[in-house]
C-alpha cells in the first residue's frame, strides 16, 4: 500500500500482472520446480498483453518508459511475494 501513494493504480495493476512469474522463478530457484506448458503459456500470453496495454501498439513507445519510486517499490514487493509464495 506505501507503493501506491507514490504510483498510478493501473502502474500497480500492470505490475502485478508479473506476479506469478516471480513465483515460478523463485520455485525453479530455490527448488527446481520446472513449469507445465500451460503455465508458462500462461504467464507469456498475461505478460503480453501488459506490453500491448503499455505500449498502445508501439513498439516505439518502449524507449519512453520510465519507472517512479512507487513502481520500483510495487516490483520490490512482488520479489519478495514470490520468495514468500515459493516457500509456501
Amino acid at each position: 500500500y506505501w507503493a501506491l501513494q507514490f504510483t498510478e493504480a493501473l502502474n500497480a495493476l500492470l505490475i502485478q500482472s508479473a506476479g506469478p512469474l516471480f513465483v515460478a522463478l523463485w520455485s525453479l530457484v530455490l527448488f527446481g520446480v520446472r513449469l507445465t506448458a500451460g503455465q508458462l503459456a500462461g504467464i507469456a500470453i498475461s505478460l503480453l498483453g501488459v506490453l500491448i496495454i503499455i505500449l498502445r501498439g508501439d513498439l516505439a513507445a518502449l524507449a519512453s518508459i520510465s519507472f517512479n519510486r512507487g513502481d520500483i517499490m510495487f516490483a520490490s514487493s512482488l520479489v519478495a511475494f514470490g520468495i514468500y509464495s515459493a516457500f509456501i
